[in-house]
């Protein structure tokens, strides 16, 4: 079976699912929970109240996007609410933008990832040195650039190959 261009980009971009749970406790009136744990991989959700599962759109609807889960009916009070899904970095709803933007090119999407996890990283490192933390992402930071740099140059590698070096220096005018 081929991968939908979604699911490569995934893949190139190392956003693999992770598996959490989050418990939730009803109050009889309180409809709205949201995870802590967003956005969550499309379907991968699984949601008891006191053991019984839920179907999406029966007893709920889900945002994938912002982890939003909004019940029909409020929970029972005191009714225990578990929720089993699988976590990624990108959206759907992102990755598929990202697709949009490049085209569909797997390679061009996988370095708009990259850059957008290395602003991220910078902000992160920013933020936590402010507050005075000690949180210190330089490793993943440099993890990121040495993948951003390496596929650059595939990049590059496969334009000098693909339509010579007069086309990618035209090329990189945009750059500049």
């Amino acid at each position: 079976m081929a991968l939908t261009n979604l699911q490569l980009l995934r893949l190139r971009a190392a956003d693999k699912a992770r598996e959490f749970s989050e418990n939730f406790t009803g109050d009889g009136v309180r409809k709205v929970f949201h995870f802590t744990d967003y956005p969550i991989e499309a379907d991968s959700e699984a949601i008891t109240i006191n053991g019984t599962a839920q179907t999406d759109p029966t007893n709920y609807s889900i945002n994938d996007d912002t982890g939003r889960i909004t019940f029909v009916s409020a929970p029972a009070d005191k009714g225990i609410i578990l929720v089993i899904a699988r976590g990624v970095i990108w959206s759907d709803t992102e990755l598929n933008d990202i697709l949009s933007r490049n085209a569909n090119n797997i390679r061009d999407c996988v370095l708009e990832c990259l850059e957008a996890m290395m602003v991220d990283y910078s902000r992160r490192a920013k933020w936590s040195a402010a507050q005075g933390l000690g949180v210190d992402e330089s490793a993943s930071f440099r993890n990121v650039e040495a993948a951003f740099k390496a596929i650059k140059e595939r990049q590059t590698e496969s334009a000098f190959a693909d339509a010579g070096l007069e086309s990618w220096a035209v090329n990189q005018e945009d750059y500049l």
